[in-house]
């Protein structure tokens, strides 16, 4: 995304972790995952649901929690330090999608 801001990219991927973990915890208080679902506002948009419920169904709950912290942490990185700010956003987004192909692997 040439000329969005790195903190911008890491928010609006954090804010979708959230409502991940937000559903993967409801899941485990025993609601099922459509009134998990339900609870999120704004709710999901009903053409991204299948990708969504895909997401839910294949993060576990220790690496969502993972995830969400190492994207605080890469925010807090980036206002730190600017000059560096692109490279700390693409080592983030890089790291948690290998850990979602190795959670996937470890799980066929």
């Amino acid at each position: 995304m040439v000329g969005t801001s790195p903190i911008s990219i890491i928010r609006s991927c954090n804010y979708h972790f959230e409502r991940l973990l937000f559903v993967k915890q409801k899941i485990d208080m025993h609601l099922s995952l459509q009134d998990a679902m339900n609870l999120l506002k704004p709710r999901v948009f009903f053409k991204k649901q299948n990708s969504f419920i895909y997401q839910v169904n294949n993060w576990n709950l220790e690496l969502l929690i993972k995830v969400v912290t190492s994207l605080l942490k890469a925010e807090l990185l980036c206002k730190q330090n600017l000059t560096d700010a692109n490279l700390v956003c693409e080592r983030s987004l890089l790291s948690i999608s290998s850990g979602f192909r190795k959670n996937i692997l470890s799980r066929s």
